[in-house]
Protein backbone atom coordinates (compact mmCIF):
# COMPACT_ATOMS: atom_id res chain seq x y z
CA UNK A 1 0.00 0.00 0.00
CA UNK A 2 1.37 3.53 -0.97
CA UNK A 3 1.43 5.39 2.10
CA UNK A 4 3.85 8.19 0.71
CA UNK A 5 2.66 11.28 -0.52
CA UNK A 6 2.37 11.97 -4.32
CA UNK A 7 3.84 14.57 -6.13
CA UNK A 8 0.00 15.96 -6.76
CA UNK A 9 0.02 17.59 -3.43
CA UNK A 10 -3.16 15.68 -2.46
CA UNK A 11 -1.49 13.04 -0.33
CA UNK A 12 -1.78 9.26 -0.29
CA UNK A 13 -4.78 7.95 -0.28
CA UNK A 14 -4.61 6.67 3.52
CA UNK A 15 -3.86 10.15 4.45
CA UNK A 16 -6.90 11.66 2.62
CA UNK A 17 -9.48 8.57 4.00
CA UNK A 18 -8.09 9.32 7.86
CA UNK A 19 -8.62 12.92 6.87
CA UNK A 20 -11.96 11.84 5.89
CA UNK A 21 -12.62 9.66 8.80
CA UNK A 22 -11.33 12.62 11.71
CA UNK A 23 -13.62 14.96 9.83
CA UNK A 24 -16.59 12.70 10.18
CA UNK A 25 -19.52 13.20 12.87
CA UNK A 26 -19.83 11.53 15.75
CA UNK A 27 -21.93 7.99 15.77
CA UNK A 28 -25.47 8.51 17.18
CA UNK A 29 -25.14 5.79 19.90
CA UNK A 30 -28.93 5.97 20.26
CA UNK A 31 -29.73 5.19 16.66
CA UNK A 32 -27.53 2.85 16.60
CA UNK A 33 -28.95 1.23 19.78
CA UNK A 34 -32.34 1.65 17.82
CA UNK A 35 -31.14 -0.25 14.96
CA UNK A 36 -29.77 -3.18 17.06
CA UNK A 37 -32.94 -3.44 18.45
CA UNK A 38 -35.03 -3.78 14.99
CA UNK A 39 -32.83 -6.06 13.49
CA UNK A 40 -33.01 -8.45 17.12
CA UNK A 41 -36.71 -8.38 16.52
CA UNK A 42 -36.36 -8.94 12.61
CA UNK A 43 -38.30 -5.20 12.23
CA UNK A 44 -35.36 -3.70 11.14
CA UNK A 45 -36.31 -3.51 6.56
CA UNK A 46 -33.35 -2.74 4.20
CA UNK A 47 -34.01 -0.70 1.52
CA UNK A 48 -31.52 -2.70 -1.46
CA UNK A 49 -32.18 0.90 -3.82
CA UNK A 50 -31.20 3.86 -1.61
CA UNK A 51 -28.33 1.60 0.14
CA UNK A 52 -27.03 1.32 -3.17
CA UNK A 53 -27.01 4.85 -3.70
CA UNK A 54 -25.95 5.86 -0.74
CA UNK A 55 -22.67 3.49 -0.64
CA UNK A 56 -22.19 5.44 -4.12
CA UNK A 57 -22.32 8.64 -3.19
CA UNK A 58 -19.90 7.91 -0.12
CA UNK A 59 -17.61 6.76 -2.63
CA UNK A 60 -18.14 10.03 -4.45
CA UNK A 61 -17.84 12.17 -1.73
CA UNK A 62 -14.72 10.37 -0.57
CA UNK A 63 -12.53 10.11 -3.90
CA UNK A 64 -14.18 13.52 -5.57
CA UNK A 65 -16.61 12.04 -8.08
CA UNK A 66 -20.26 13.26 -8.91
CA UNK A 67 -22.39 10.41 -8.20
CA UNK A 68 -25.24 12.11 -8.63
CA UNK A 69 -28.41 13.51 -6.35
CA UNK A 70 -31.53 11.83 -7.23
Amino acid sequence: MNTRKSGDGHGSLLERATQKALAAPDIDMEKVEAARKEIASGQFKINADQLALKMLRLEGAMFGMDMGTE
